[in-house]
């Protein structure tokens, strides 16, 4: 299986995929992807964290931006209030499929699998946000830790709502999932 490490994270593609850490890695000593030398000099331009695709016949491009907020609860919070989160993932997502397309269209000999997802309209785009976050723990109050629990499913259904009301009108299938909730039908796993 095709892995990559972000973050905590293990995504584990199956061998027969090609998947690639799209936004690149700075600190590594290997020369940087096309993203990284062509695209992020740009100041104005994202990119998810994973791109990902079956092969060929089937034309499915999965982008997938990661998220990890175990550390850093509170940040989430203030970026969900001011709704720059979501906003932040459609643009992330939006400017990926611009820089495939270029990068493929280059000869980028690290996107050019993507090209038969690319170059011919994939059938299928998806977006994944892969959100994790600090754990609610059951306290003795257990009014409170359902509360919490309601809190949050509200939230994370306000994320998915705001990104389908973004992404789907463009042709994207979207779903926000994490650890313990990637369905067996997306075709990769984490660990």
């Amino acid at each position: 299986m095709p892995n990559i490490l972000e973050g905590a994270f293990e995504f584990q593609f199956p061998n027969t995929w090609h998947a690639v850490k799209y936004d690149g890695e700075k600190d590594k000593p290997a020369p940087p992807n096309y993203y990284l030398r062509h695209l992020e000099p740009i100041n104005a331009i994202k990119a998810v964290d994973i791109v990902a695709a079956p092969p060929a016949p089937m034309r499915r491009l999965i982008l997938l931006e990661v998220k990890d907020f175990r550390e850093d609860d509170d940040d989430l919070q203030n970026k969900i209030e001011t709704e720059h989160f979501p906003l932040e993932v459609v643009q992330k997502t939006l400017h990926t499929l611009s820089g495939l397309y270029l990068g493929v269209r280059a000869g980028d000999p690290e996107l050019a699998p993507f090209g038969t997802q690319i170059l011919r309209v994939p059938e299928e785009l998806e977006a994944v946000l892969f959100l994790e976050q600090i754990p609610i723990s059951r306290g003795p109050n257990d009014k409170g830790y359902k509360y919490a629990l309601h809190n949050r499913a509200t939230q994370r259904q306000g994320i998915a709502r705001r990104l389908k009301n973004a992404l789907k009108p463009l042709g994207f299938r979207c779903s926000l999932v994490d650890a313990s909730s990637v369905p067996s039908s997306a075709g990769w796993q984490v660990v």
